[in-house]
């Protein structure tokens, strides 16, 4: 408190420097009754009136009281609230089915799966106070060679509209949702999954595509959370067991994230091709047996094997882009077992939701 600089620290703001040159210039004190709690007026630095004056002769006094009673009421330690995030709780990871292309966004906001992934959040106690930043992995974005992590700072980001033919509204979508990003946890995502021995890369052009503003739009609790994407490891020329099982060790590597407030979510679809029913409805009950029955290390096993473990698979997955991001979070999971937050049809797809942990 007897620094000069730390004088300037405590009271440099325009607020205080402001009351500084009134206290100063005496034919301004009239315009000046306090600063953080403390009265500056020559004739009460002490308190009311009616308990006692103390006249101030210069400026080292002043400056000096100032100090004391900035630190003692404007910066009392009671009043410090400090959050240590590796001690936060762990969050659950995600699986969302997002819909058909922006079609969800024409919901009545009283249809079931409107009201399902509106309910999602409140359903898990998620919110703004729990969860500093969503971590979306989408199906609609893929690079090659490299996995790719946005890198935004904190203004608003622009949106991918990768459709066609939709109506009008569905692409204003920007003008209600536009999340900032957190450069912080890009830079936690890189730095776990090089860790990992995985080919990673910051990318500060991409916009977020459907498959992340769609689901997050559907969760108002969510919407103003910042937002980071990772890409898809780009499927061609890849066996399915190699690209599983690369999106499973994906996830396990981004675990951490989960206690340092970081919501992981995939979005994607159960189904991803119109299937005969009951090769659908088999598919849809083997999957939910894998993901929320089955021990965690046959959970692995189940989704790496994918092709060869559930029914039907490439019936409802001709290509498994819309799959993989559940991989990435039952990965993320680790031993957390599922549970289903919803389960839809529509235009003989299934649309099921899960959280893990």
């Amino acid at each position: 408190a007897d620094s000069p600089d730390m004088f300037e620290l405590v009271c440099g703001s325009p607020t205080l420097k402001e009351a500084h040159a009134k206290k100063m210039n005496p034919a301004l004190a009239n315009m000046f009754g306090g600063c953080a709690g403390l009265y500056l007026q020559e004739e009460d630095l002490e308190g009311p009136r009616s308990r006692g004056k103390k006249k101030v002769q210069s400026r080292s006094a002043y400056d000096s009281t100032v100090q004391e009673e900035c630190f003692d009421n404007a910066f009392h330690p009671i009043e410090c609230i400090v959050t240590d995030r590796s001690e936060m709780p762990m969050l659950p990871t995600l699986f969302i089915s997002h819909g058909i292309g922006p079609m969800p966004l024409l919901l009545d906001e009283q249809h079931p799966f409107t009201r399902c992934l509106a309910e999602i959040p409140l359903r898990l106690q998620l919110d703004e106070n729990r969860v500093r930043c969503i971590l979306v992995i989408s199906a609609h974005w893929e690079t090659k060679g490299e996995l790719e992590v946005t890198l935004r700072r904190t203004h608003g980001q622009g949106l991918l509209y990768d459709y066609a033919g939709a109506p009008q509204q569905t692409y204003e979508v920007h003008h209600r949702f536009h999340p900032p990003g957190d450069a912080e946890v890009s830079g936690w995502v890189l730095e776990l999954l090089e860790a990992a021995g995985k080919n990673v890369r910051h990318n500060a052009g991409r916009n977020l595509d459907h498959g992340v503003f769609v689901p997050l739009v559907l969760m108002p609790t969510l919407m103003n959370i910042p937002v980071v994407q990772l890409s898809l490891p780009e499927l061609s020329g890849q066996r399915g067991a190699e690209v599983a099982r690369h999106c499973l060790e994906v996830g396990r590597a981004l675990a951490p994230l989960r206690s340092r407030g970081v919501l992981i979510i995939g979005s994607g679809l159960s189904s991803n091709a119109a299937a005969k029913p009951k090769h659908l409805e088999r598919w849809t009950e083997q999957l939910k047996q894998l993901c929320c029955k089955a021990h965690p290390s046959q959970r692995y096993e189940g989704l790496r094997q994918w092709t060869y473990s559930l029914p039907h698979a490439r019936e409802v997955h001709g290509r498994e882009e819309h799959l993989l991001p559940l991989h990435m979070v039952a990965g993320a999971a680790l031993d957390d077992r599922g549970q289903v937050l919803g389960d839809f049809r529509e235009h003989d797809r299934a649309m099921t939701h899960f959280a893990f942990g």
